[in-house]
């Protein structure tokens, strides 16, 4: 073991920036000298024959390994440019040996300064940071040796370069450092001081010298258990998270993945196997010295942050008291300012206003579309114009938008009105306008539904999946032809059918399908508060009650409820 104390790297960081400490003045210019000679001899080889040249080197080989003396090589010389090239073949031996006593006497020192600086890294390097930047960034600049790697396994590059401060420090307390060569021990710093200036740059090492130096433990701390335990929490979490995925490609279309974090837990899982795949150093290093217990400690604050924003933008499959905590605040949300907070567009045209007013969507949207699902929301209506291609009833679609967290951003929701009087021309004025004012509630309710299954959560869409499945019967012509254009599309329309068939014709759904009534009476449970349950329990008795013969006819009885 070294006899040489590790000395303390700069107390600042940027210390580092201006010179590499494992670069020496008498042993760099010995180099350059040795260099300068290496150029000579190029050139004096070139003025002598390619035959002579040939002899020549076999002969100074010779001589370096003690097969031929330099007396020998003097007789063998002919001319003035031979004897200069065994002459700066001599002073280049002489500046090697210059160079290799020099190497044995900063030895010491070299270990010390590189001991030191991966002492100050291991207890400045910030793990958490590390995780976020691979979590969130966007940015392609590469630390050393990332050039031929794939984005996604930048990360798993990065874990593996901190095997050098786990292996100096490890080879530090074993006494291994001194047998290795002082080729390799530069090669060692160098990787080490090349890796800590892209760490700084990119925010991995903190600043404060509050933390304990990581060289009074022992690097083979880290317990087998706990790994066990933590590739177990990471294999559970990219399970919800693929399921979550596959739900959401389904109910949100327009959003892909959970907020990219899927993306390094893989590699995470792999760097807690030590399977690094391409470099040797770092699988035989966290091999022998395990890995950073504090690395551990950040995977598990990482798993935490994930299942919290699992939490809130799909939430789990159980009772969990933030599960109703988050209920809660939604239905805090008062009913009658976030209804007037819906912004409403095209209504003021008179053949708008002729069908349907403002104040009617209102009403309507207040009993039946859970207050949750409202915030940002704008009804565009369009009415008639020239060259409309829409002959007949009323068009609709809603663009969701999502934030970078998956929740819903805004929501826009557009009906399109056809020409009702030349369709309904057989029939009077007043008769045209409910049928017109009835199709723009079906349209709105329905267009009004996609956002509500972009917002709903983990269970939800999976309970969705399994009435679906449970009873495929399609409720609606459109579903029918939904389910044709692909299963996606199908889940969704057949959902907006449904919910819109729950609020205007409640007895026909409950006959067609009582899951899918049961189903949509528990999301009106789920995500109304107190005040608008009411009032929409009170709407739906009332719908209910005006085509009550058909649930009747169905069971078989004539017993009022």
């Amino acid at each position: 073991m070294t006899t040489t104390a590790p000395i303390c790297a700069s107390e600042s960081l940027q210390e580092l920036h201006k010179e590499n400490p494992f670069k020496f003045d008498e042993i760099q210019e010995a180099r350059l000298r040795k260099e300068a000679l290496a150029l000579d001899m190029e050139k004096l080889f070139g003025q002598i024959p390619p035959d002579r040249s040939v002899q020549l080197i076999e002969l100074l080989k010779g001589c370096y390994s003690g097969k031929f003396s330099f007396e020998d090589a003097d007789r063998f010389c002919s001319g003035v440019d031979e004897s200069l090239v065994l002459d700066t073949y001599r002073e280049g031996l002489g500046i090697l040996g210059e160079i290799v006593t020099l190497e044995e006497k900063y030895k010491p020192e070299l270990i010390g300064r590189m001991v030191g600086l991966a002492c100050d890294i291991s207890r400045r390097f910030d793990w958490d940071a590390l995780i976020d930047y691979y979590h969130n960034s966007k940015d392609r600049s590469q630390l050393p040796g990332e050039a031929t790697l794939y984005n996604r396994d930048r990360f798993l590059n990065a874990v593996a370069s901190t095997a050098y401060i786990r292996a100096v420090l490890g080879l530090y307390k074993d006494g291994e450092l001194d047998n290795l060569s002082y080729d390799e021990l530069e090669r060692m710093a160098n990787r080490l001081y090349e890796n800590a200036l892209a760490w700084d740059s990119r925010g991995f090492l903190r600043t404060n010298q509050n933390l304990q130096p990581s060289l009074n433990k022992s690097p083979k701390a880290t317990d087998p258990e706990r790994i066990v335990k933590i590739k177990d929490r990471i294999s559970v979490h990219l399970g919800l998270i693929e399921e979550f995925n596959r739900l959401k490609g389904i109910f949100r279309d327009s959003l892909v993945g959970l907020h990219d974090g899927e993306g390094i837990l893989p590699q995470m899982n792999i760097s807690l196997q030590f399977e690094t795949g391409y470099r040797d150093f770092a699988f035989s290093s966290f091999q022998k010295y395990n890995l950073d217990p504090n690395y551990l400690d950040a995977i598990e604050r990482y798993v935490d942050r994930l299942q919290q924003e699992f939490l809130t933008t799909a939430r789990f499959p159980e009772d969990d008291p933030q599960v109703i905590e988050i209920l809660k605040l939604k239905h805090l949300l008062p009913l009658e300012e976030t209804v007037n907070g819906v912004n409403f567009e095209g209504f003021e045209a008179e053949e708008v206003r002729s069908i349907v007013t403002i104040q009617e969507i209102k009403d309507l949207i207040t009993k039946t579309v859970p207050v949750c699902f409202l915030p940002n929301t704008t009804v565009r209506i369009i009415g008639p114009q020239k060259g409309f291609t829409i002959a007949n009833g009323v068009k609709g679609d809603c663009i969701v938008l999502f934030d970078e967290d998956g929740g819903v951003k805004k929501t826009l929701v557009r009906l399109y009105l056809g020409n009702f009087f030349n369709r309904f021309s057989a029939d009077s004025i007043v008769h045209n306008e409910q049928n017109a004012r009835l199709e723009v509630f079906q349209t709105l309710l329905h267009e009004m539904a996609h956002g509500i299954h972009a917002g709903i959560d983990f269970e939800d869409m999976r309970q969705w999946i399994e009435v679906v499945k449970g009873d495929p019967s399609a409720v609606t012509p459109y579903v029918k032809e939904s389910r044709e254009k692909g299963l996606g599309k199908g889940y969704r329309e057949d959902f907006c059918e449904t919910f819109m068939l729950f609020m205007l014709a409640p007895s026909y759904l409950r006959v067609a399908s009582e899951s899918r009534f049961q189903y949509m009476m528990a999301l009106m449970v789920k995500y109304m508060g107190d005040e608008q349950y009411r009032r929409f329990s009170e709407y739906h008795r009332r719908k209910r009650a005006e085509t009550l013969w058909l649930e009747r006819l169905a069971s078989g009885t004539n017993e009022s409820e």
